[in-house]
């Protein structure tokens, strides 16, 4: 299949060859599909290096994405030979990142890939890495017209993936170091504990309910109120209850945590919600908002600040605010935060199918089938386009650099980071 290779294809093909010396590289046709359609001239070459396992290598993904000379490739380093479906795994990172947009991947990034990577691995994520293995003389490789850099898919749990979101790249790295891991052995633990939620807490529950929206009785905006409840590590219960109203200005959220029902500590605790320098930020308050079930007698904003449990409210109220879907939408109506639009999606005619938050200048983007036209695109509220198309909520929590994308309305969002 040589013949079917593209110049910068067959420099990559010659790249490995010097770099491993001796070493037979095979060409592999990708794994069927739509993969064609968006990179026509993949390949995946197969090589078995000297020390042992096989190597992986994309080709004719930087002839489909590369910009001004400059572009990527992927490689995956296996134990075990299985050549379909590593080929599999490789043709679907190449139609993710040809995907263009928010949805590019670059080092750092992680994309889901929905199974085990191999056998019946905990890891069904991979991170987008560079090659330390091999070092950058394999990284860089020469073109004719410029420079394909090969990254390194290194396989990891959801758990990981989630640290390293909330954590960095280099917290994550220094984990597999401090843990002398084998990265690429299927059978390795996590080293993120399983039994601690995504950034390394206690793991708790947060238990969405009804949601109630009216119009104001001026008829000129929404009142929305979001009910739930909470279960801490140790059983601990709470009830919350928080709210805002479309059209007020100032943009103020209310919150009301209820706990202890029935007991003689219990009590149900007010406040506002404001924006603060890109954080939330809480302030008790004299006036009651909602009455929860494990709610106490309501507590004046001084009553509030001398129970022995405020520390603990205060705690469940920063998990509702992370947790809740719906919180997000409070957030970014308090935050104000804009979102272009495609066209097609501001004026209705299609729904979104591709989200992603950028890493540079923290926009959002919000995209249909027909992509985006920046002579059309238009800036507008993010919360207005939820109000529209509630499916929107599963992906407000999305960290810069992270992207999402659906098949059409009501099916599920595929998210990665970009």
């Amino acid at each position: 299949m040589d013949h079917e290779l593209t110049p910068a294809a067959r420099a990559l093909l010659e790249h490995l060859r010097a770099r491993f010396p001796g070493r037979k590289v095979a060409v592999l046709p990708p794994a069927p599909g739509p993969i064609r359609d968006r990179v026509p001239g993949l390949h995946i070459l197969r090589l078995d290096p000297e020390d042992g396992g096989r190597l992986y290598v994309t080709s004719g993904v930087w002839d489909a994405t590369q910009h001004d000379g400059e572009g990527l490739e992927f490689l995956l380093y296996a134990p075990e030979p299985a050549d379909e479906q590593h080929a599999e795994t490789l043709s679907m990172v190449a139609y993710y990142h040809a995907g263009g947009g928010g949805g590019a991947l670059d080092h750092g990034h992680t994309v889901p890939i929905g199974r085990p990577w191999a056998g019946a691995s905990e890891c069904d994520h991979l991170l987008v890495s560079l090659p330390y293995p091999w070092g950058p003389a394999l990284e860089e490789c020469p073109v004719p017209g410029g420079r394909a850099r090969l990254l390194w898919l290194l396989p990891v749990t959801e758990a990981e993936k989630t640290f390293r979101h909330a954590r960095g790249l280099e917290a994550l790295e220094r984990r597999f170091e401090s843990a002398g891991i084998n990265p690429v052995d299927p059978g390795r633990a996590s080293v993120v504990d399983a039994a601690v939620d995504r950034v390394g807490r206690p793991d708790v529950e947060v238990l969405e309910g009804r949601l109630t929206e009216a119009p104001t009785r001026d008829a000129t905006g929404v009142e929305r109120r979001a009910f739930g409840e909470f279960v801490g590590p140790r059983g601990e219960l709470a009830s919350y209850a928080f709210g805002w109203t479309t059209g007020a200005d100032p943009h103020v959220g209310r919150l009301t945590i209820g706990i202890g029902a029935g007991n003689p500590g219990g009590g149900t605790f007010h406040a506002t919600v404001l924006a603060h320098e890109g954080d939330s930020a809480f302030a008790l308050s004299d006036e009651p908002f909602e009455r929860v079930p494990q709610g106490g007698p309501d507590l004046t904003a001084g009553q509030a600040r001398a129970h022995e449990d405020l520390q603990f409210v205060w705690w469940v109220a920063d998990q509702v605010m992370e947790r809740d879907r719906r919180a997000r939408w409070m957030w970014h109506w308090l935050l104000g935060t804009s979102a272009i639009q495609a066209g097609e999606v501001f004026e209705g005619r299609e729904p979104v199918l591709y989200v992603s938050h950028d890493a540079d200048d923290g926009l959002w983007q919000l995209i249909g089938a027909t992509g985006v036209d920046p002579a059309t695109a238009r800036v507008a509220h993010l919360h207005h386009v939820v109000d529209e198309d509630p499916t929107l909520l599963d992906v407000l929590g999305l960290p810069p650099g992270d992207s999402a994308r659906r098949t059409g309305p009501g099916a599920p969002w595929i998210g990665g980071t970009a």
